[in-house]
């Protein structure tokens, strides 16, 4: 069985890694992520979430959650950056970047 320390030293761990990739490790950004990361997984909520009952509730609204923010983000995105074809320069090519 898995315990919620287990899963904490996992998400770090992925947290890390991601870090790593991104080749930010050794610089202020990548500590600044690293304490970000220990905050994440040091928090009530993994206290909280302590049985697979519990993980099964949270995971019910997790999903409506992450659901939510990415039809945001990508009805955000595809107003400033529609992908069409041919490709035609956005009008303000400084909002690409976002």
């Amino acid at each position: 069985m898995t315990t919620i320390s287990q899963i904490e030293i996992h998400t770090f761990h992925q947290i890390s890694n991601f870090i790593r990739m991104l080749g930010h490790e050794e610089t202020a950004l990548g500590e600044q992520a690293e304490d970000a990361a220990m905050r994440v997984v040091r928090h009530e909520l993994f206290e909280s979430v302590n049985s697979i009952q519990r993980l099964r509730t949270y995971m019910e609204y997790q999903v409506w959650c992450v659901w939510d923010f990415m039809s945001i983000a990508k009805s955000i995105q595809h107003r400033i950056n529609p992908q069409t074809m041919p490709w035609i320069p956005p009008d303000d090519p400084e909002s690409v970047a976002l």
